[in-house]
């Protein structure tokens, strides 16, 4: 089964089995695709069980670039038979191993946030005020607007917040009597 997520410079492994393609006669390829970071393939092994062995090493790994990226698992026969068989995304979380500068894992709606309370503190109350994060710019009349903004910022921040608690597997219990 492909993995949903990992953390870049991880090594991984996983198998997948195609009914009635045999490994010895086929050649199982996953092609991963990111919006701007190109292309990147990996050619699974026979696994000797019937089944394609995929295997991702820390080095090729390193190479994917945080974000989502689509892939495609591609069967070819060796001459011009081609099948693909199954498709999907996965998430490549940042490896801090090998970076070399602060990484800000603050969601973008805790970005927003904190800057729009930030403009709050800083600014007379009918001030226009603008800026940008990660290449969206916003822009305020007054302080009236900015206390709409960070109204609906902090309900965001507190979906994530609830999202990622129940993601977790914790947050709200629901509790029945019998």
């Amino acid at each position: 089964m492909e993995p949903s997520t990992f953390t870049q410079g991880d090594a991984l492994t996983w198998t997948k089995s195609v009914s009635g393609y045999d490994p010895a006669s086929w050649t199982l390829t996953y092609h991963f695709v990111h919006q701007s970071s190109g292309k990147r393939t990996i050619v699974c092994t026979d696994n000797g069980d019937g089944s394609y062995l995929a295997t991702l090493t820390n080095a090729n790994s390193a190479q994917f670039v945080p974000g989502v990226w689509n892939w495609q698992a591609v069967l070819t026969d060796g001459g011009t038979g081609q099948l693909a068989t199954d498709e999907g995304q996965l998430t490549v979380k940042p490896g801090f191993a090998g970076m070399t500068d602060a990484h800000d894992k603050r969601t973008y709606a805790e970005k927003v946030l904190e800057k729009i309370e930030a403009l709050i503190l800083d600014t007379a109350d009918n001030e226009e005020t603008n800026f940008s994060i990660d290449g969206i710019s916003m822009s305020f009349e007054g302080k009236a607007d900015l206390r709409t903004a960070r109204d609906y910022w902090r309900r965001m921040v507190k979906q994530e917040q609830r999202a990622a608690a129940l993601k977790k597997g914790s947050g709200r219990d629901i509790r029945v009597r019998f």
